[in-house]
């Protein structure tokens, strides 16, 4: 069986001599760990999109607990932002969040949607804090999941995320 995802590479961990496990956020299925078998060794074509921040289309097969991926398409690479360490500094706080909030199988389209949002302007807008994207998409999250008020001070959110992703593992 097949599968088809759009996803945003979360992280990478080295699997074996020429295998690497790629976490990624799906916008259909949460959080998934795939395996690219032989990726280290050979001149595969998706090496590359392998990394980091990457925004891909995966076809996926599905005869294990962990997919094998057998296809990748770039969408959108974020090369920018490993031009300078405040993006990607910023970028890496994002993942950090959604990383410890999704879970394996569950759609967060909205979720999904905001991440990419929000990596994109942190990417192209040198107009605005990086500190200050961060908050918002902070704010975003919690909004979200009808947690944040209009009334909520920026020094609050940090304690309410803090919650909430104490909250979230447990449902795990």
């Amino acid at each position: 069986m097949f599968l088809k995802t759009e996803g945003i590479n979360l992280k990478t961990i080295n699997y074996s001599e020429s295998s690497q496990i790629v976490i990624i956020f799906s916008k259909e299925h949460g959080k998934m760990s795939l395996l690219a078998k032989g990726v280290k060794k050979s001149s595969r074509s998706y090496k590359g999109k392998l990394q980091t921040f990457m925004h891909n289309h995966y076809l996926v097969s599905k005869k294990t607990t962990m997919g094998i991926i057998s296809q990748i398409d770039s969408i959108h690479p974020f090369l920018d932002l490993s031009k300078n360490y405040e993006k990607i500094s910023a970028a890496y706080q994002c993942l950090d969040i959604v990383y410890k909030i999704i879970q394996d199988n569950h759609q967060y389209t909205e979720l999904f949607d905001c991440l990419l949002q929000t990596l994109k302007e942190i990417e192209t807008n040198s107009n605005i804090s990086h500190f200050d994207k961060i908050t918002c998409f902070k704010k975003q999250i919690l909004h979200m999941e009808g947690i944040f008020a209009d009334h909520t001070k920026d020094h609050q959110i940090d304690n309410l995320l803090n919650q909430y992703i104490g909250q979230s593992k447990v449902i795990l």
